[in-house]
C-alpha cells in the first residue's frame, strides 16, 4: 500500500541508526456526515484533511502516513476515512491536542458524527506490507 512507504522509510532509517523500533500506532476515523450537511461542506471536511498532518507538525511530530479519502463502501453512511500511522501513541497525543485538530474536530463535529479505531501494528510487520 502507498500510505505504508513512508512508514517503511522511517523504520529504516531508525533501524539503520541501531534503534530499536517495536509498534506503530494506525489511527483510522471513519466520518459519517449529518443529513443537513451541504455538499460544500463535505467537500470542505475533505479538502481540509488533505493537509492536516502537514499542519499538525508532519513527519516532524510522528506522524509517518495519511491518507484521507471517499469511503469506498458507503452502504452503513460512513463516508469519509482517515487513516494515519503515527510513531506512537504519545505522537498520537500531540496530534489530538494540537491548535489546528481542535479547531478542525469542532467544524467536523457540527457537519458529522464519527467512530475512530487505533491498533498498534509490530514494525516488523509493517515491513512486510
Amino acid at each position: 500500500m502507498i500510505i505504508y512507504s513512508n512508514v517503511l522509510q522511517h523504520l529504516e532509517i531508525k533501524l539503520k541508526r541501531g534503534r530499536n523500533v517495536m509498534n506503530c500506532l494506525v489511527h483510522s476515523v471513519l466520518f459519517k456526515f449529518y443529513n443537513n450537511t451541504t455538499e460544500e461542506q463535505k467537500q470542505k471536511a475533505h479538502r481540509i484533511y488533505q493537509t492536516l498532518h502537514e499542519e499538525c507538525g508532519g513527519k516532524e511530530a510522528g506522524i509517518l502516513a495519511w491518507q484521507v479519502d471517499w469511503n469506498v463502501d458507503q452502504r452503513k453512511g460512513w463516508t469519509l476515512v482517515q487513516l494515519g500511522v503515527f510513531t506512537d501513541n504519545d505522537a498520537l497525543q500531540r496530534y489530538r491536542l494540537h491548535p489546528r485538530h481542535q479547531e478542525v474536530a469542532k467544524f467536523m463535529s457540527v457537519i458529522s458524527d464519527w467512530v475512530i479505531g487505533d491498533i498498534l501494528v509490530p514494525a516488523e510487520d509493517l515491513k512486510s506490507l
